[in-house]
């Protein structure tokens, strides 16, 4: 799918080997030691996934340093049987966990965080709910049980 991605390609025509991005996902990046030092490791709150990537990411903007993709350097990210058969309800609990505490992280802000999660709970809820009631109803009691989950964490 890269190799037809025409911004790659653009930029690889025109010679740039790499450009500025706010984040990278976390099988991809790469960095000096000195850097894990400096802003720490990958955070554990995050356990068992997501947005521990993001949240590295951000903490390495706010020490100061830049994030960049480059354009010569491509990965394959496979996936194992564990990600294959994983329980689909399991993995959008665990991403809004993941969710609640990167926006508590980001924000800075209880009263900030809880607003941004409740409001994409809801309004993906009225989305969802226009094709699938009864689907939409199970995802949003799973949501708010990942953003539950998220603030135990926090409260830890």
């Amino acid at each position: 799918i890269l190799k037809n991605n025409t911004k790659y390609l653009n930029l690889i025509s025109k010679a740039i080997g790499k450009y500025e991005v706010s984040t990278i996902a976390g099988c991809s990046q790469a960095f000096r030691r000195k850097l894990l030092d400096e802003i720490g490791y990958l955070n554990d709150l995050f356990n068992p996934y997501g947005f521990e990537d993001s949240e590295f990411c951000m903490r390495s903007l706010n020490a100061g340093y830049r994030n960049y993709v480059d354009v010569n350097t491509w990965l394959y990210h496979g996936t194992d049987a564990r990600y294959i058969n994983r329980d689909s309800n399991r993995a959008c609990e665990n991403m809004f966990k993941g969710l609640t505490v990167f926006a508590y992280l980001a924000f800075n802000s209880q009263r900030k965080f809880r607003n941004v999660i409740l409001k994409i709970i809801y309004f993906e809820f009225i989305i969802e709910f226009i094709s699938s009631p009864s689907e939409a109803i199970k995802r949003m009691k799973l949501k708010l049980s990942g953003y539950r989950r998220g603030l135990q964490i926090l409260k830890k």
